[in-house]
Parts: structure tokens; sequence; C-alpha cells
């Protein structure tokens, strides 16, 4: 018999006893993640969360309409509260971090599709699991993740291309830019 498992207590879970390791943190996992903050400030720069308009709104208890008008200062709040490395995802990615501030003005339209931001995640996530620090692991994540929306607008057209499109381009793009 399968329990039903409680992604808050999955998350305080993995928190506790993460070691070393690089935490991401996406969708169903960050409506409550503002309520671990003692866990967080111990993580500092060490888990990242990706969230779009909407559940960044949820996040900090605002109107998206808030968020939407200064993405920046909402991740920002974030970073500064709990040392989160916040990747604020839409028409212009912000990546804020304890080290600093970064935008990425790339992507597109197409990368609006359902699972996309589930596939950034896992870049980030894959980036970071071969060593790379939090916030660079955050910021490649973000370019990576942009350029191959650019390249598949390019080859289907700027709507219409799917998620699992997307991670056949990173590899090419990582030897790319090397």
């Amino acid at each position: 018999m399968v329990e039903e498992c409680d992604s808050h207590e999955i998350l305080k879970c993995i928190l506790d006893n993460c070691g070393e390791a690089v935490i991401v943190v996406d969708a169903g996992a960050l409506p409550q993640i503002t309520d671990l903050g003692v866990r967080l400030h111990r993580l500092a720069g060490r888990v990242i969360i990706t969230p779009h308009s909407g559940e960044m709104a949820n996040l900090l208890g605002v109107q998206k309409e808030v968020v939407e008008a200064d993405p920046t200062s909402a991740a920002l709040s974030l970073t500064e509260k709990f040392g989160l490395v916040v990747i604020m995802k839409g028409s212009k990615t912000v990546v804020t971090a304890p080290e600093g501030m970064w935008r990425y003005e790339g992507g597109g339209v197409g990368l609006a599709t359902s699972g996309s931001g589930d596939v950034l995640a896992g870049v980030v996530a894959g980036l970071a699991a071969r060593g790379a620090k939090p916030v660079v692991a955050a910021i490649w994540g973000v370019f990576l993740h942009g350029e191959a929306g650019c390249q598949l607008s390019i080859k289907v057209g700027p709507l219409g291309f799917l998620a699992r499109e997307i991670p056949d381009l990173v590899p090419k793009l990582m030897s790319e830019v090397r």
C-alpha cells in the first residue's frame, strides 16, 4: 500500500539531511518553503528555487501583478531573507543569490510551455551534481535552457516546441561555450 506523501515533510527531511548537497526546489515543493526559515538559513546559498510569478506571489503573500511589476525585487527579497538562490522565471529571467544578481533576456515565449520549468530545474540540478557552485549552476542553467529555447524557436518556430526537446540541445550548447 502506498501512503500519501506530504511534499512539505519530504522537503524538511531533505533539508535536514542533505549534508553539503545543493538542493533545487521547484513546483509542488515551493508553496511552503518560506515556512522553513531556520533550515534555509543554515543552508544559505545552497538552496535554489525556480518560481514563476504566480509561485513567487504565493511565497511573498502578494498579488501576481506586484511580482510581475518588479520581479527583481521579489527575487531579492527571498535571497536577502533566507539566503536562497532564486531563479525568477519570466520573459526576462532574474537570478539572485547572496553573491549578487544576474539577468538573462533570451529564451523566447516558447519556453512558457508545460514542463519547460521542470527541464530548467533538471539542468540546474545536473550542473550542481557535476560540481558547479549553486549560483554558477543557476546562471549556466538559465543560459543553457534559454539558448536551447532560442535554437528551437529558429528550428520549429517561436511556439510549438515541446519541453522534452530542450534537453537534447544542452550538451552541444555546453561544448560551444567552452
